[in-house]
């Protein structure tokens, strides 16, 4: 319960819906008012008599705009006042007397949201012109998608109250629950993919669950517009629901909802571990929130077939939103490699499905007769087929063993430095360092974190970095990689940015000895 002004709570009138006090004009002309509740009673002193939505003039009460919020009536008279009032408002349905400090506090907020309510419009009027220019030159480029998404999240913020921001993350919250819940049991995959739907109670059959639920949860993504109702209570798949589904979108989803509950649960982690914990692979808040403390996040996705499926299709679907193109220029190698086609030309450590040299052979065909080597654990590359990686060689490696290629022109660390902490990344790069040649690069692909945050960028950098302390990763800086490849023996070249988020490439070389 509230005073009309936000103030402190100290009393409710016996109607619950009023509260009574009398106005009073004081010789130094200050308007007061005297709110009584349950006994309690208190002055209230108000400069400006408008930000309780009340007027006090001429020792007559008037409602002050809009009418239908605030009612007064002159019920009585008494020694040290004009007049008794009686406050109500229908639309918070209270009368209630707060502490005079508090409710001159929430007087001052409700002035001072009406204020910036009134100046974030111009502000949203402007966010909204630029909005409208980016539309205008808008080009298919992921760089020109990630700015319209952004500043049409900007519009937004420019309206937003505090309460609106507070239902926001619970919306994003109960549809990422409810979809989650459709997922993992099986319902979405029951829609029907041939034009047909399906009644609420037979999906609730389906997946053996009470149809009150299948109700609840399609009502949340339906309103996203993720499948269609084409009835009440029926359904069928559109575009964005076979998109979500595991095989393809919806595996990165599911992916950041096992970290999500290893969030959920970080308060929890905090009381019952050292602060040290945090850096200890085997100590992570994700092998905490699975009950599985002593391995590390690795070890734990290996044990699980579908899971580690799963978190190969999720980052093969990631990929497609991460750019390799654009920054270190391969292609500048062709008459190099072609000069020693006998030394590998890229060695892509810890590269998954391939997704990383299938891009660079875009740029450099076949390889320019140099090998592409990809490199990964076991339970990735025997789950790939020769014809998902032309001119790729697949071969098993640890990245913490000696590298066994040597004298490579190039090593490839994509998104692979980010999931550790910085001792066990130098540990990571001595192994490569140790085969690389005197003019060898070895790039790292990954996104850096600016020394500053401003307000209103793309969240992808830190929702991203927040991710990964789930699983005792980090990004980093471009002072703690300078840190990391001194201490690995590298020094940084040079540093190209991609026009894409925070993305870039560094390229390092041994360092040079006096």
């Amino acid at each position: 319960v509230r005073t009309l002004a936000g103030g402190d709570v100290l009393g409710v009138h016996a109607s619950a819906s009023q509260g009574c006090g009398w106005y009073d004009t004081r010789e130094d002309g200050d308007k007061v008012v005297v709110v009584e509740a349950n006994g309690t009673a208190g002055p209230f002193r108000f400069a400006d008599p408008e930000t309780m939505m009340v007027d006090i003039a001429g020792g007559i009460a008037a409602a002050w705009n809009p009418p239908d919020r605030v009612r007064f009536n002159d019920l009585s008279r008494n020694p040290v006042a004009h007049g008794r009032l009686s406050l109500y408002s229908p639309a918070l349905a209270v009368g209630v007397a707060g502490s005079s400090e508090g409710l001159q506090r929430g007087a001052h907020r409700e002035s001072n949201r009406n204020k910036m309510a009134s100046s974030d419009v111009s502000a949203a009027i402007a966010a909204t012109e630029k909005l409208l220019e980016s539309l205008k030159a808008y080009d298919g480029t992921p760089s020109s998608h990630i700015t319209l998404l952004n500043q049409t999240d900007r519009v937004r913020a420019e309206l937003e109250q505090p309460y609106d921001v507070i239902t926001r993350f619970y919306e994003h919250l109960t549809v990422a629950g409810a979809l989650n819940m459709l997922l993992r049991i099986g319902a979405l995959h029951k829609l029907p993919t041939d034009g047909t739907s399906i009644k609420a109670v037979d999906l609730a059959a389906a997946v053996n669950i009470d149809v009150t639920a299948i109700h609840r949860a399609m009502r949340v993504i339906l309103v996203q517009g993720i499948a269609t109702e084409t009835g009440p209570d029926e359904y069928t798949h559109n575009q964005l629901s076979l998109a979500l589904l595991p095989e393809n979108a919806g595996s990165f989803f599911l992916l950041c909802m096992d970290l999500s509950k290893a969030m959920g649960m970080l308060p929890d982690y905090f009381k019952t571990h050292a602060p040290q914990d945090i850096y200890d692979l085997t100590k992570s808040p994700f092998v905490y929130s699975v009950g599985k403390e002593g391995r590390s996040y690795y070890e734990v996705l290996n044990d699980d077939v579908e899971q580690r499926n799963l978190w190969n299709v999720a980052l093969q679907s990631a990929e497609k939103n991460m750019p390799v193109r654009g920054m270190f220029p391969f292609e500048s190698l062709k008459e190099q490699v072609e000069k020693e086609p006998e030394r590998a030309f890229v060695v892509d450590i810890g590269g998954g499905r391939g997704q990383a040299l299938l891009a660079i052979q875009e740029d450099c065909p076949n390889g320019f007769g140099g090998k592409l080597i990809l490199q990964d654990l076991p339970i990735v590359i025997e789950s790939l087929k020769p014809e998902e990686i032309p001119n790729i060689e697949a071969t098993v490696h640890d990245l913490f063993t000696p590298q066994p290629v040597k004298n490579a022109h190039v090593y490839f660390y994509r998104r692979l430095l980010h999931d550790f902490y910085n001792p066990v990344c130098i540990e990571i790069l001595k192994q490569t360092v140790s085969a690389m040649g005197p003019d060898s690069r070895l790039i790292v692909c990954d996104m850096l974190v600016p020394s500053r945050v401003t307000v209103g960028v793309p969240m992808q950098l830190y929702w991203l970095d927040m991710s990964l302390m789930m699983i005792s990763g980090k990004e980093k800086t471009i002072e703690e990689f300078h840190e990391i490849f001194d201490a690995a023996g590298l020094e940084l070249v040079k540093v190209y940015p991609s026009n894409v988020g925070e993305t870039v490439m560094l390229e390092t070389r041994l360092k040079r000895t006096e």
